[in-house]
């Protein structure tokens, strides 16, 4: 009388299929992280280094008044480039967006520093004393990474800039206080 081998195909079957994807997850996360070693991706920097409140309008019904900021963006990666597709800036004052502006899209090189110069005519503006007020600026933003020939997919970029003290400018005289250089948060 013959005997019958053991029945082991089926379990043979999941113990080659469980080990072929734990392989394979450590070969996707050993490939991941020499692509994070190689790259070693940052985010970029933002800061606000001037801001300005001049030609403050308090004879209409609505004041108005206009706002400038000289803003420095840093791409601080050797080796990835950066896409903004749509960059959309908003100012602050007591909690209430008064002012809002667009800039066109445009493409930033590694280890690059661009100067952008977003400029503001805002309504509802009530502070009319000569001196400083302190805003929040705010960029919602498209981009994507741009590394050798790949490009990402689209992300949603956010930075705020907090505590800006802005001078206001009367009849074209000058505030007294020197603008401090404010870092701004980025979260992609």
């Amino acid at each position: 009388m013959a005997t019958q081998p053991p029945v082991r195909g089926r379990f043979e079957f999941c113990g080659v299929f469980i080990l072929f994807f734990l392989r394979l997850a450590i070969g996707l996360g050993f490939s991941l992280l020499m692509f994070w070693l190689i790259l070693r991706p940052h985010k970029p920097r933002y800061y606000v280094d001037y801001a300005s409140l001049s030609q403050l309008n308090l004879t209409e019904k609505t004041p108005s008044s206009r706002m400038e900021f000289n803003v420095t963006v840093r791409n601080p990666n050797g080796k990835m480039g950066i896409y903004y597709d749509k960059m959309e800036w908003n100012v602050y004052y007591e909690d209430r967006s008064i002012a809002s502006s667009d800039l066109p899209p445009f493409y930033q090189h590694h280890k690059n520093t661009t100067f952008l110069h977003p400029a503001f005519t805002g309504k509802d503006q009530k502070n009319s004393s000569q001196g400083a007020v302190e805003m929040i600026l705010r960029l919602h933003s498209k981009v994507r990474f741009k590394i050798w020939f790949l490009k990402s997919w689209d992300l949603k970029m956010r930075v705020k800039c907090d505590h800006i003290c802005v001078n206001v400018y009367h009849n074209n005289s000058h505030a007294s206080n020197p603008f401090n250089r404010t870092t701004c948060s980025v979260a992609i």
